[in-house]
């Protein structure tokens, strides 16, 4: 039967969400009344009785669409719209009287959701667990034709049954708390029914519907034999499923596909999660973002959850109140990004109960904005004035996408250690700006890489030191999330204009680099440089492995003495070319160990295309148990690649190679480098105050014999009218001749 919808599946990624603190819920309207609820004796009556369902009001939850929302009116058996003007009776539903299953007398529920055509879906038994989630009817108000469906067990399954290690528990499921309809239920749709809290591992029905596309329930059917098992974290039962995906076209055929869902499941002490039912799901760290953000700003019990995308970017909708335990603000809500942050709020100052249900629906309008469907049920009948139930329709307008935090209009800033740690999760555009306005220093504190493989493959992030230092980070094996040890952890998009100083990452099974891990995509680096100790699987001084794109490194350098010691590869550059990579005006000083292969600027790993311009191996020594080399393992163009001759390879002298002086007259003549040394090493310009004009002349009278050097590196017999570079003994400097 899913063939026909499973045919769509062209994947697209969803495009994370971003932060903006200017946006805007606005009240277009709200009703307040107890036409619905007025007899309700919340005396928790047998839900699926005649007496319950019809001679007293229950009406619970509702949908909304195009600015008005929907309930069930169980008088009269009539699905009722709310408006500004107040409730009407809109569509008389007909009786199921006389109508068993099990046994049963079957009368409708309160659950009641819409789909994008305008149709109705009406589940039935409410609480009777184990025939609320197989029950439902499909009203077309064009046509008033209604059709019922019994969807009995996925797979004929009983209710206590086990599947691949998981309790089934799928006979079960809160008929009130069924989300959004993505589709047409009378051509093609789908649906997804949380299941009753019985036990922390569960399935979620996966519902599927096709039509003939004419309108018509003729031959319409539902089929409900999928699921996906999921562990919720919870046994209590006010679940609520809602879509990941926003178009059918993005519904695909594997577990992963089925899973690209967000779950609302109660948590223990009035707490409420948002999990994602597959554990690799791209979803995860919104979820996890999302979890410890509702338990922060005040997450209540109510149902109500959505989640909606503008522009690419996602949001997230859930009740909050100043009162967990009681639920005294059931109409009160906040809007939040996918990070956990709230960008929106909105207060019903005329609204309060003891305790309440709400149902939260968002619809995105064609011109950017979402409409904000709310509806509040009151069980304590202690609002004032005696009122049993609330409405409201808001408007959502998120700012403009260049005036976003995050935008290169407007970057992220970091400033201090706290923001560095931070800043990762403020990154939910597909391109990111980032600058450091001040140096860092993270001595004592654990370092997190911001950024793993799943998440760096979905984002550009382009990040500017600004000439500014990160100082003592260290990333180490028995710190949580410290995979790909490195400033970044992945990273694609660019790095320029920072200082990584007295790093000390050791990672025994990761890639692990000064500024990167692993580069995913293609990434350019230019004017950095790192100094410590970098230990790992894959180990380089600026990046451990390069694994997509193309890696473009300019104008750096690394001190950094690297290792390997668990059987991989180590380089001063990078240790590990996995995809195309080109340096340029480079050099590495630091030692360098590893099992398998050991370079003094990198080892070439897979055929790619990967070049050297004018890059010095500096390293006092290169050793491995089986491959080492001065410069490069593997093959790569080399365009005036030298390494010194001081070096020792495996422990024996190299037999060739340039002297220091030689390096230090090289390297200080790239134009992105200061004239001057440190410690006998050439430093970059902006760290001796941003510019490589000659800041001092020095002129050095001891016997010691002038070889004079032009900027390019080669030796001049007879210098004048000038700046060359000057070697008296072990002694650099540039002089002006005139």
């Amino acid at each position: 039967m899913k063939k026909q919808l499973l045919s769509l599946a062209a994947l697209a990624a969803l495009a994370p969400a971003f932060n903006a603190n200017s946006q805007t819920l606005t009240e277009l309207w709200k009703y307040q009344g107890e036409e619905l609820n007025a007899d309700w004796d919340a005396t928790a009556p047998n839900w699926s009785s005649e007496d319950a369902i019809k001679a007293k009001g229950c009406t619970r939850f509702a949908t909304g669409r195009d600015g008005r929302i929907y309930t069930l009116n169980m008088k009269t058996m009539s699905i009722a719209e709310i408006t500004k003007d107040g409730v009407k009776d809109l569509y008389k539903l007909p009786s199921l009287e006389g109508r068993e299953i099990n046994g049963v007398p079957d009368f409708y529920g309160t659950a009641i959701s819409i789909d994008e055509a305008g149709n109705f879906l009406i589940g039935h038994y409410f609480v009777q667990t184990e025939l609320s989630s197989r029950v439902w009817s499909v009203y077309v108000p064009s046509t008033g034709e209604i059709k019922h469906f019994d969807l009995g067990y996925p797979n004929d399954m009983k209710a206590e049954e086990y599947v691949d290690g998981i309790t089934s528990y799928t006979g079960l499921g809160r008929i009130d708390c069924v989300g959004r309809v993505l589709g047409d239920l009378t051509d093609q749709a789908v649906f997804y029914i949380a299941p009753y809290g019985q036990s922390y591992a569960q399935n979620i029905r996966i519902v599927f519907a096709y039509g003939d596309g004419d309108g018509s329930l003729e031959n319409a059917s539902l089929d409900g034999t999928e699921y996906i098992g999921t562990y919720l974290g919870s046994s209590n039962g006010q679940n609520i499923v809602q879509p990941g995906i926003t178009d059918l076209n993005d519904f695909g055929d594997t577990l992963e596909d089925h899973a690209k869902t967000y779950i609302l499941c109660s948590g223990e002490g009035g707490q409420y999660d948002v999990i994602s039912a597959y554990w690799s799901s791209p979803f995860a760290t919104a979820c996890s973002a999302m979890q410890a953000a509702w338990r922060l700003n005040l997450s209540t019990e109510n149902n109500g959850f959505d989640t909606f995308v503008i522009d690419g970017h996602r949001y997230f909708i859930h009740g909050t109140s100043t009162n967990k335990a009681n639920n005294s603000r059931p109409m009160d809500l906040t809007i939040f990004n996918e990070a956990g942050e709230p960008v929106a709020e909105w207060v019903n100052p005329d609204y309060a109960a003891n305790s309440g249900y709400n149902s939260i629906v968002a619809q995105v309008m064609d011109d950017g904005t979402a409409l904000i469907h709310v509806f509040a049920a009151n069980t304590g009948m202690t609002i004032p004035g005696g009122q049993c139930g609330a409405a409201a329709v808001l408007k959502f307008a998120p700012v403009a996408t260049e005036d976003m935090e995050g935008s290169e209009k407007n970057p992220i800033r970091i400033s201090t250690a706290d923001e560095l740690l931070a800043f990762g999760k403020k990154c939910y555009h597909d391109v990111n700006y980032v600058k450091l306005d001040a140096d860092i220093d993270l001595a004592g504190m654990v370092y997190n890489v911001p950024f793993n493989e799943t998440t760096a493959s979905t984002k550009i992030v382009h990040f500017d030191g600004q000439n500014h230092v990160i100082r003592n980070l260290s990333c180490t094996q028995d710190e949580a999330g410290a995979q790909n040890g490195s400033v970044f952890g992945s990273l694609q998009g660019s790095v320029k204009n920072l200082g990584v100083e007295n790093a000390d990452i050791d990672i025994a099974w990761y890639c692990t680099g000064g500024i990167a891990g692993v580069s995913v995509g293609d990434l350019t680096i230019e004017n950095c440089y790192v100094t410590g100790s970098i230990k790992g699987a894959a180990s380089g001084g600026i990046v451990g492995s390069c694994n997509g794109g193309t890696l473009t490194i300019s104008n750096c350098y690394s001190q950094a003495n690297m290792a390997d010691e668990v059987g991989g590869h180590s380089a001063g550059i990078v240790g590990r070319a996995n995809a195309d990579l080109v340096i340029n005006n480079a050099y590495a000083s630091g030692s360098v160990s590893a099992k398998i292969k050991a370079a003094g600027i990198v080892n070439v790993n897979t055929a790619k295309s990967v070049t050297l311009n004018n890059v010095i191996a500096w390293n006092p020594s290169v050793s491995s148990d089986d491959t080492a080399a001065p410069a490069v393992t593997g093959d790569a163009t080399t365009n005036n690649v030298i390494f010194f001759n001081g070096m020792t390879l495996n422990g024996e002298p190299v037999d060739s190679g340039s002297d220091a002086a030689t390096l230090q007259s090289t390297a200080t003549a790239w134009d992105a480098y200061s004239n001057e040394l440190v410690n006998g090493y050439p430093v970059l310009a902006w760290q001796k105050g941003g510019s490589s004009a000659v800041t001092d002349i020095e002129i050095d009278n001891s016997d010691a014999p002038a070889v004079y050097y032009n900027l390019q590196g080669i030796e001049v017999a007879n210098p004048e009218n000038g700046i060359f570079i000057v070697r008296r003994g072990n002694k650099v400097t540039k002089e002006v001749i005139r």
